[in-house]
């Protein structure tokens, strides 16, 4: 009597495989896309032209850059564990403004570590590119800020240390108004398997 029980379809990569202590193996190359929001809560306001936190209108947090002037802020996204590390991955922002259809000129730097890395080395620059706002008023919108390619994030790498500026004193800065950051979006590809332990 066979101790292994198999499901699906061995030639085609994709099946699992019951063994007699019940234990369940998957194999396959299935992949779906995910993503983790950080609201702008998780960010801080510092450095030296800090982002503003407050409330929206309706009192949901908010960073807000003000117009005429660069401001930052910044976070730290772990990196998720069923990350398939070898596709591309998207940093984006979620964010409003009261003027519409007009450009923010967005910026960031970026530093992926691992444990024991030094946190005090100088990231990867994403130079300022416009995005526009909403059709609508104070309407949500979600640009890419910066996209990660396959192969960037090294197999021990655990977090992205973050810091996200509006250059409102850009000559291509058309918004005229303050716009507020409503969260940050890390979106990748997933084993949908899962991540044995």
């Amino acid at each position: 009597m066979s101790r292994l029980r198999r499901f699906g379809n061995i030639n085609s990569g994709n099946y699992a495989i019951f063994a007699y202590d019940g234990e369940l193996t998957l194999h396959g190359t299935a992949r779906v896309s995910k993503s983790i929001w950080a609201p702008a809560g998780a960010a801080n306001a510092a450095g030296v032209n800090p982002a503003t936190k407050g409330l929206n209108g309706n009192g949901f947090s908010v960073l807000s850059f003000a117009d005429n002037l660069d401001k930052w802020c910044q976070m730290n996204l772990k990196i998720p564990d069923d990350m398939d590390r070898s596709a591309d991955s998207t940093i984006c922002i979620g964010w409003s403004s009261p003027t519409t259809s007009e450009n923010g000129m967005w910026g960031a730097i970026h530093l992926i570590t691992a444990i024991g890395d030094s946190t005090d080395t100088a990231g990867t620059t994403t130079p300022l590119g416009a995005k526009m706002s909403s059709a609508t008023a104070d309407g949500l919108v979600i640009s890419n800020l910066i996209t990660l390619a396959g192969g960037t994030i090294a197999a021990d790498a655990v977090c992205i240390h973050l810091q996200i500026h509006r250059d409102g004193s850009d000559g291509d800065d058309t918004l005229g108004a303050v716009a507020e950051l409503h969260g940050v979006a890390f979106s990748y590809i997933a084993n949908a398997l899962g991540v044995a332990t």
